[in-house]
């Protein structure tokens, strides 16, 4: 099915936004969703227990766009839900279809509210926002961001050459320099860094992610039980990738083109840090220590079959070596 569905002439992406407390930052994040140049975005917000002006803010930054006259603008679909309406607004998900702009019309939560209408916590919005929306791609997006308006297009060209793969971009954190040795950690892991380092952290980061639908839904919902939920389930597509393709290290960080039968998919891998200039033009922009992306990925076919080979034989030494374990 996925297979069948991955060309980027037709797909359609859902922007998943979950959101607490963002009255101050998520306006701006609204609007960089509003301004990519990808044709066929869904802007989906849950708005979690939230206290301050949220739900409003989103709703005014909505009708301000909308009202642009902007053909632009005007091809954007919305869906916005919170604590209080969402489960409601599920049952009425029929009646909503057709409908280009469904948003909530619901107060936020008073202090006699609070303790009926508690934050699910972060895994909890994402799950909510996922279930409500309808693309065939989910791009995750976390509501203190900004993204470059070209970053939906470059993620999906790359997602429709790997339509089994989990695309990541590279980041900017602004204030420029704040948490400066996780960026630059994160942004130049080798090809060997990013397969070893999962266990440090998730080597590709989460607000960057691109993954379809389907690998979403068989990989299984975030678990809301977990503090790390990012982490987790970015372990679980590990083991689902390599059960799969039967490829024993999935999270190589260079997308590798078979040097035999030129089948992408059969070799394909997380996405990596792409150092060429040439081949990076999209990306995030991450308000107050957050970031701005630049797509990882796009490798040259050259580039791909000359690493092939020693990834190809690494493997088979940790294969060999895990045999002799084993006797």
């Amino acid at each position: 099915k996925i297979l069948k569905m991955s060309s980027s002439e037709h797909v359609s992406v859902s922007v998943i936004v979950p959101a607490h407390n963002e009255q101050d930052v998520i306006a701006e994040a609204i609007a960089s969703v509003y301004n990519d140049t990808f044709p066929r975005i869904e802007l989906s917000v849950y708005v979690d227990g939230a206290t301050d002006n949220t739900l409003q803010v989103v709703r005014n930054c909505i009708a301000a766009h909308n009202s642009t006259g902007s053909k632009r603008h005007q091809q954007v679909q919305v869906v916005v839900s919170c604590t209080k309406c969402f489960y409601k607004r599920q049952k009425q998900q029929q009646e909503r279809e057709g409908q280009r702009v469904s948003v909530c019309d619901c107060s936020n939560v008073g202090e006699e509210e609070k303790e009926r209408y508690s934050p699910g916590g972060v895994a909890f919005a994402k799950n909510r926002a996922i279930e409500q929306c309808s693309g065939d791609v989910l791009c995750f997006f976390d509501s203190d961001d900004c993204m470059l308006n070209d970053r939906v297009e470059h993620q999906v060209a790359l997602w429709a050459r790997f339509p089994l793969s989990l695309i990541g971009t590279q980041f900017m954190r602004l204030p420029e320099g704040s948490t400066e040795r996780y960026t630059r950690w994160a942004n130049n892991l080798s090809d060997e860094e990013l397969l070893l380092q999962r266990y440090k952290d998730c080597t590709v980061v989460q607000p960057t992610w691109m993954v379809s639908r389907c690998v979403f839904e068989a990989v299984g919902p975030y678990n809301e039980a977990c503090k790390a939920e990012d982490l987790e389930w970015f372990y679980r597509f590990l083991d689902w990738y390599a059960e799969k393709t039967s490829t024993p290290l999935p999270a190589l960080d260079r997308i590798l083109a078979d040097s035999e039968t030129n089948n992408t998919n059969s070799s394909a891998t997380i996405c990596s840090s792409c150092n060429d200039a040439g081949d990076v033009d999209d990306g995030i922009k991450r308000k107050h220590n957050r970031s701005s992306h630049e797509c990882e990925h796009a490798i040259k076919d050259d580039e791909s079959q000359s690493k092939a080979p020693k990834l190809n034989d690494k493997n088979k030494e940790i294969s060999t070596q895990q045999q002799q374990q084993q006797q």
